[in-house]
């Protein structure tokens, strides 16, 4: 949510910064109020266009830096970023996933399976068809 919240305000100014993103430890404990971050997010995203994914932007580099050195910054675009936070979440839907195995919840057998895994599955079922 955090990251999502960083992407789109950078959208707004043209640079993301993820290393100052807000963290709202209430979302990591009330469902409700994180459901409700996501409803925003969601309408947010949708807001954007589909052209949007077009939109260049600054994205800091996360790197160790001597205290009196400028932030580096590089070149993206908004589609880009979107890829990239896609793949984090879907990181973090696969550590839900083993959590939820050990207890004994069987999870839908997508979550927390990066898209390239579900098409090399499809292929290889197709081709032992």
């Amino acid at each position: 949510i955090e990251f999502y919240r960083c992407l789109l305000d950078g959208v707004d100014t043209g640079r993301v910064d993820y290393t100052q993103r807000p963290r709202e430890e209430r979302l990591e404990r009330d469902r409700e109020a994180a459901a409700e971050a996501i409803r925003a997010l969601l309408d947010r995203l949708e807001s954007l266009g589909r052209t949007a994914g077009d939109l260049e932007i600054s994205v800091r580099v996360e790197r160790p830096r001597a205290r009196d050195t400028e932030p580096l910054w590089s070149r993206s675009s908004l589609a880009r970023e979107l890829q990239f936070l896609q793949s984090h979440t879907i990181h973090h839907y696969a550590l839900i996933r083993g959590e939820l195995e050990r207890s004994g919840v069987e999870p839908a057998e997508e979550f927390g399976v990066a898209p390239s895994t579900l098409e090399h599955w499809r292929g290889a079922t197709l081709a032992a068809d």
